[in-house]
């Protein structure tokens, strides 16, 4: 593994290890960032290599972010509440994350939390009550990332009511 090396890179070969990451899939200044600090880098040949990556549009924290959020969607079925927090953690921008949360829409991601809340609720033991069963549907919901609002209008369509 890369971040594991016992000596530390110079900034020729960090810069060219992060390419080769780059290229494999999208990465954010923040992530880039750490890696470099794990090589053993100092901060001003960090920022020197990261500002050359973002020239060289190796490294976008926008295009990370849609990628990133498109993915987590898509894959994960994660809800727009913790692809933001994923992405706040990351350090991206209010303004990348805001243009990243468009990509996701409500139809999509209500299909999604109905298909986690429906696998879900096959999951439970048949002895929960019906309280139970909603109560413990609404905590996997949230922590999913969704919105309360959606988890209680797909709950509505389950036949726990």
């Amino acid at each position: 593994m890369y971040g594991t090396s016992k000596a530390p890179l110079n900034p020729e070969q960090a810069i060219a290890r992060l390419r080769k990451l780059c290229v494999r899939r999208e990465m954010c200044c923040f992530d880039a960032h750490r890696k470099l600090g794990l090589w053993g880098l100092s901060s001003t040949e960090q920022e020197r290599i990261l500002n050359a990556l973002v020239e060289d549009r190796f490294i976008d924290d926008q295009r990370f972010a849609i990628a990133f959020t498109r993915d987590k969607s898509r894959f994960d079925r994660w809800g727009k509440v913790k692809i933001r927090y994923a992405l706040q953690e990351r350090r991206i921008s209010a303004e990348y994350i805001s243009v990243a949360l468009e990509e996701v829409t409500d139809v999509s991601e209500d299909a999604n939390l109905e298909k986690l809340l429906l696998r879900k609720l096959q999951s439970l033991k048949s002895e929960s009550g019906l309280q139970d069963k909603r109560n413990k549907l609404i905590r996997f919901g949230l922590s999913r990332g969704y919105e309360m609002r959606h988890i209680l209008d797909a709950l509505r369509k389950f036949p726990l009511q």
